[in-house]
């Protein structure tokens, strides 16, 4: 299917400044739920810059991770429990490739304990991988603020993932 027509992409829907969640329920735009979905969206379009400038097929693993966990931030389990039911649960084993993928660089990258101030001992890649890290940072602060006020207990994989994923770009960073 080619998209040729605007009419296609646009549903005049958030015109108003109210947008709907996956679950099809209406929410004003500024909703933390949408907060936490536009930094997964600029984590995830930050990883896509930094695999243009040094890929790894993990970055894409990773794409689809945080598509998953946009998926269950953006459906409610308590009004659509089908829905949230039948979509991808965060892993542990997720966690896990940040870990093992991680310390397969630092084997054959190791680098000395100090701070680094982001980008300015990386290659231009390795600076694209800072800025990632730092959207993460963000991305896992913002997802906090939502399963406090949101009571979305459910999320706290999800949260251990964008922990670890900072951890791995930093790594990522210094090891390009």
């Amino acid at each position: 299917m080619k998209i040729e027509d605007m009419k296609r992409i646009t549903t005049k829907r958030g015109d108003t400044g109210v947008t709907a969640n996956f679950s099809n329920e209406s929410l004003p735009k500024d909703a933390l739920l949408f907060d936490v979905l536009g930094d997964l969206d600029e984590l995830s379009s930050a990883l896509g810059v930094a695999w243009h400038r040094s890929p790894c097929e993990t970055v894409k693993t990773i794409q689809t991770v945080l598509q998953a966990i946009g998926s269950l931030v953006a459906t409610n389990p308590e009004t659509d429990r089908e829905r949230y039911k039948s979509l991808r649960p965060i892993e542990e084993d997720y966690v896990r490739m940040l870990e093992d993928e991680g310390n397969v660089r630092l084997a054959k990258h190791p680098f000395p304990a100090k701070f680094y101030l982001p980008g300015s001992d990386a290659s231009e890649a390795g600076a694209a991988y800072d800025f990632a890290r730092a959207v993460a940072r963000r991305a896992e602060r913002t997802l906090v603020r939502f399963i406090r006020e949101g009571g979305r207990n459910d999320m706290y994989p999800a949260l251990k993932y964008l922990n670890r994923l900072s951890d791995y770009l930093f790594v990522m960073a210094r090891t390009l």
